[in-house]
């Protein structure tokens, strides 16, 4: 008699928090088709050393991790430490196996000598350093914006080249 009594406990609990809590929501998970997340972490800082020196910074909302090591993340933001890059976007990819990191939505790059390149998709590989894209962009600097398809920057000397259909607006 006392284990039915336990089960008619934990029954009558359970149909209690129920009724008390029909305001309850739960979060809605959502997360790119043939991703199956299997880590989910949030607020996220991750710090990169090479040689024992700082060399990247990693910020993100949240971080999901699938299976295969391959990482998804809203809010992201990489900092390299020494150059003063930032690359920042709304939704991003980081593929464990390519060492690659492909950023989306409203992606902004901070340049080295702040210059502010803006596109809506762009890919960083951290060993080779450089940072490419072929959607379209926008370059700004104090006296000038320059726009195009594509470009390809180079984080260790800071050259940057617009793929095609460069405009360039002067400010005087």
């Amino acid at each position: 008699m006392g284990r039915s009594f336990e089960l008619f406990l934990l029954i009558l609990t359970f149909f209690l928090l129920i009724s008390f809590n029909k305001g309850l929501s739960f979060k809605k998970i959502s997360y790119p088709q043939n991703f199956h997340p299997q880590v989910i972490i949030e607020k996220v800082e991750y710090s990169v050393y090479k040689r024992e020196n700082l060399e990247w910074k990693l910020k993100a909302k949240e971080i999901w991790q699938n299976i295969k090591g391959d990482l998804w993340g809203r809010e992201i933001l990489l900092i390299n430490v020494k150059k003063g890059v930032r690359i920042k976007g709304k939704e991003g990819f980081y593929f464990a196996r390519r060492n690659e990191f492909l950023l989306r939505k409203g992606v902004i790059l901070k340049t080295q000598d702040n210059r502010t390149v803006s596109t809506e998709e762009l890919k960083f590989f951290p060993d080779r350093g450089i940072v490419v894209s072929n959607k379209k962009v926008i370059v700004k600097e104090k006296r000038m914006v320059m726009k195009g398809r594509g470009f390809i920057y180079f984080v260790d000397t800071g050259d940057l080249r617009i793929k095609e259909k460069a405009n360039v607006k002067l400010k005087f």
